[in-house]
């Protein structure tokens, strides 16, 4: 374009010219902008922060009387990408990606509240907006219009009748040019389909639902749930809501926003306007339509360039351009808290949103325990954040530790309001038996939804000698049920808190509910609730709950409550030789056996352990946990004819249990080989799951059928069936085993390339959804990436420092040291360097729970063994791994463990053994020939006869 005459005055006066032009650049027209900050101006250009309010992106426009002036505006303060340029009139225009050193500069400007340096009317307007729509027209032939809650950039939104379901909604519409020359309208119509997309796969209770979308007379629409009158947070901010509604719309925010990074999304403008008031006093989160979608699966449409959001509320890593994760949105929710709490913005007191290296600091008005929970939320380094909302949500619940009564109150009103965080408990692949699951038999609990007082206690005695008898499981179901159907009921609460297999944060809405209702409890009781307090601590405090626990049993060494109590503590504390003189003074009760049986157990001392598991069985008809123990330990042994008849036995006992239906399975295969009587066990297995679950539960057992049989391509697409049934689930152990299982199978087949991706991605996803502690972000996302070759040596083992560091600070009460050392050590393991390490590492008591050994357990400790050259002990536990009947548990690992087993043999001059071991690896996997272990067998196999 040439210029039609030289440009007046100096390049900030641009916008002066744009009153009566398109404002274009490049294929884009820019037909809704405001100029909202003029970031620097030198002599002949100016460079401004531009809003397209029509998609709510932030553009950087570099504007130059002339082209050599604009020459040096982007060699200088505005270099970075030019995403386009152009001319407009008189003026040389460019539109700037800004790199990161640069936009530093500008960090502070950003962040102020927004002040438009040249006032809205001057933004171009080509095209006038058309008028509203009419009160009473029918829009597109189904919703009549109704009153306008609001007008903003983009378009309008109308309270509207829809007439095909006769129910009120909200219809948004969008203006734009819908002139062929425009991309606004494409755009526009883009960003509504994703809005549309990303809502529609998002079902909660705080989060606005979508109808309907689409388009009528060129006006793209949506159709979205009505709350209230159109109100939002901005409205209420300023005015007189109690503290304690306030409280709780935070909390419905930070749930609402954890439903969506757990099913993939990330908001990216979570901001005051973008939450709506009900009428019911709640608050739903609206406005996806810049949303990001973290699930390759997913359709990545953006229809935003460079920065989007709102810079009030974006988080630093947000504003300097880089790929946004689920933390945003906390950084974002830390910085409405705080405005809705204190009634400012934290910048305009003392929070430096970007200060280079340093944490947020927050304006002591609030509480402390608020204090520490926002400026943890918005703390300038991504990873010194939550690692999720629903940790956040464990420590906004957490009782203040000073006494400030006015915020207690706050607290128990959430805790009423709200109820449960939808956490859920850590558990170990191997057991399917949760903390609350299965449910005792219906004849343990009447029909009726609420129960009597007495009802409750009698209950409660049958639960407190349920777990007497060594039935925990059962007990901890019963509690849990008393305590929901009485959710007042203080001694219910106090022992689902007791008898739980482990107390963290995890437990966190158990023990308030207990707290809450203190005064109801008898002396020792409620000293030990307070015995029980440090350990919901985040780390937790052993050491003053172990000291209190003790004096309780000195003070009440008859007290059956404060027995259990002690012994369970031992357990979880892993005190085994305390635990084994409180089995030895309860003599010969099933209780006794089966604390002295798991106090062995945590000491290696499997053979004592073992007598007592068969003297707790003969004493108590009704002792689960000794028969489940016992089942398993002699599966992992290879005592798979005595494992068959204690499991046969557990199922008779307890029907409702589906464990030894698994356990039964792994038995049978091991023994018969019996594909057929094996898949009708696990049948059994399924229909004992919950149904929404059944489905994910047979392709996952499908795929470890089909993998031990060596058909790969079967086992494919089971792996496939199973991921997306447990894509939707809130368990993210479910979601991230599934990934991890993949990606190993990628490996297996010599699949580097997928590997490597699946790698990365889950690396990118487990940021925003994975949160169970048996399944470790930290290391489990660094021994991908190190197996699939993406980070170096070096960089896993700082992952593999801060994972054993994080270990540390839970305390060996959460997780043995065997345990800690096995995940973070043995697993990532790939050369004889790494072996040195692990070995090296190995703590003074490596016993790994009896619940998590398993035949992949020792033969990958084997093959640590062998690659450090400790043949002798590497044999021995890759021979218990070959005889395990736990192999239908980790088929790729028994199978790898025949190899490595041949391989260690061969190196001990045993070559007819070895040579036995590679004709079992072809003869199991013989049928895929891009096995890589498959390979290695047959050219190891080559020489033998």
């Amino acid at each position: 374009m040439t210029r039609s005459h030289e440009c007046p005055g100096d390049a900030s006066d641009a916008a002066a010219d744009f009153s009566g032009d398109t404002f274009k650049v490049g294929a884009r027209v820019l037909q809704h902008f405001l100029l909202e900050e003029l970031l620097d101006r030198r002599d002949g250009w100016s460079l401004f922060l531009a809003d397209n309010e029509a998609r709510s992106d932030l553009v950087l426009l570099a504007i130059a009387i002339s082209a050599d002036a604009l020459a040096k505006c982007l060699e200088g303060p505005a270099h970075g990408a030019i995403v386009s340029q152009t001319e407009v009139g008189c003026w040389h225009v460019a539109e700037v990606a800004l790199d990161e050193a640069h936009l530093w500069l500008y960090r502070e400007k950003l962040l102020r509240t927004p002040k438009p340096t040249i006032h809205p009317t001057l933004r171009s307007a080509s095209r006038p907006m058309e008028r509203q729509l009419a009160d009473g027209v029918v829009f597109n032939g189904r919703y009549q219009i109704g009153k306008l809650l609001g007008r903003g950039g983009m378009g309008e939104v109308y309270c509207a009748e829809d007439r095909t379901f006769q129910r009120r909604v909200a219809v948004k519409v969008v203006r734009v040019d819908t002139s062929s020359e425009s991309g606004d309208h494409e755009q526009a119509k883009r960003r509504l389909l994703n809005e549309a997309r990303v809502v529609s796969a998002l079902k909660h209770p705080h989060i606005v639902e979508i109808y309907d979308a689409g388009e009528c007379d060129g006006l793209p629409y949506l159709a979205l749930e009505l709350c209230g009158d159109g109100s939002n947070l901005r409205n209420v901010m300023k005015g007189d809501a109690s503290e304690k509604d306030r409280m709780l719309w935070l909390c419905q925010i930070a749930e609402a926003l954890a439903y969506a990074h757990e099913h993939g999304i990330v908001h990216r403008d979570v901001k005051p306007e973008n939450v709506l008031l009900t009428n019911d006093k709640s608050v739903k989160v609206a406005d996806f339509g810049i949303a990001k979608a973290l699930r390759s699966e997913r359709p990545q449409e953006d229809t935003t360039f460079g920065i989007v959001g709102t810079p009030r509320y974006m988080a630093p890593e947000q504003l300097i351009g880089r790929r946004p994760d689920a933390r945003v949105d906390q950084f974002a929710w830390g910085v409405v808290a705080y405005e809705l709490l204190t009634g400012v913005h934290p910048h305009e007191k003392e929070l430096a949103l970007l200060r280079s290296g340093d944490s947020t600091t927050i304006a002591p008005a609030l509480p402390p325990h608020l204090r520490r929970v926002l400026t943890r939320a918005t703390a300038a380094n991504p990873a010194a954040r939550y690692p999720n909302f629903r940790k956040l949500l464990m420590d906004l619940h957490r009782p203040p530790r000073a006494v400030d009564y006015r915020w207690i109150a706050v607290g128990f009103a959430l805790l009423a309001g709200i109820g449960a965080l939808g956490y859920s408990a850590s558990r170990s692949t191997k057991s399917d038996h949760g903390s609350v699951a299965p449910p005792p038999p219906s004849s343990l609990l009447p029909v009726s939804a609420a129960l009597h007082g007495s009802e409750a206690d009698g209950l409660l005695e049958q639960g407190i000698q349920l777990w007497a008898d060594g039935s925990s499981g059962r007990a901890r179901a019963l509690f849990a049920r008393v305590a929901a159907r009485e959710p007042n009921h203080a001694r219910a609460h106090l022992l689902a808190l007791m008898a739980s297999e482990r107390i963290d944060v995890s437990m966190l809405d158990v023990a308030r509910a207990a707290f809450a209702l203190r005064a109801q409890l008898g002396p020792p009781e409620a000293a030990l609730l307070d015995a029980l307090r440090p350990l919901i601590d985040e780390p937790p405090d052993v050491a003053t709950s172990t000291r209190r626990i003790e004096e309780l049993g000195q003070q009440y060494p008859n007290d059956r409550l404060v027995r259990l109590a002690r012994a369970q503590h031992d357990l979880r504390a892993r005190e085994p030789r305390r635990a084994l003189d409180l089995a030895a003074s309860m003599g010969s009760s099933p209780a006794g056996f089966w604390l002295g049986a798991a106090a062995r157990l945590q000491l290696g001392e499997v053979v004592e352990g073992r007598k007592l598991l068969e003297q707790c069985i003969e004493s108590s008809p009704s002792a689960i946990d000794c028969l489940e123990w016992l089942t398993i330990l002699e599966a992992n042994d290879g005592r798979c004819e005595v494992a068959e008849k204690t499991a046969r036995k557990l199922i008779v006992r307890d029907t409702t249990n589906p464990l030894p239906y698994t356990l039964l399975a792994y038995v049978v295969l091991a023994r018969t080989q019996s594909i057929d009587a094996t898949r009708g066990i696990l049948q059994a297995r399924i229909e004992r799951a919950p149904p929404e679950q059944r489905r994910e539960l047979e392709a996952s057992l499908e795929h470890l059928l089909h993998l031990y049989e060596g058909d790969f391509a079967a086992a494919y697409r089971d792996l496939s069936v199973w991921q997306s049934s447990s894509a939707e689930s809130s368990d993210a152990f479910r979601r991230g085993f599934s990934f991890i299982v993949r990606i190993e199978l990628d490996l297996e087949l010599g699949r580097v390339e997928e590997a490597r991706r699946a790698a990365s991605e889950f690396a990118h996803r487990s940021e925003a959804w994975l949160t169970n502690d048996v399944l470790d972000t930290r290391i489990e996302t660094a021994r991908l990436l190190y197996a699939t070759k993406q980070i170096s040596r070096s960089e896993f083992r700082v992952a593999r420092a801060e994972a054993a560091a994080k270990q540390i600070e839970r305390g060996a009460y959460l997780s043995s040291p065997g345990n800690w050392w096995f995940d973070d050590y043995v697993q990532g393991a790939l050369d004889a360097t790494d072996a040195a390490e692990a070995i090296a590492a190995m703590p003074a008591d490596p016993v790994i729970d009896l619940l998590v050994r398993d035949a992949g357990v020792d033969a990958r400790l084997g093959h640590v063994y062998l690659l450090a050259g400790r043949l002798d002990d590497a044999i021995v536990l890759l021979k218990r791994a070959a005889s395990s009947c736990t192999i239908l548990e980790k088929p790729l690992d028994y199978v790898h463990g025949l190899l490595w087993l041949g391989e260690a043999l061969e190196k001990k001059g045993n070559h007819a053994e070895a040579c036995n071991m590679y004709a079992k690896v072809v003869e199991r996997w013989g049928r895929e020939p891009r096995s890589i272990t498959v390979r290695r067998a047959r050219a190891l196999l080559s020489p033998c006869p």
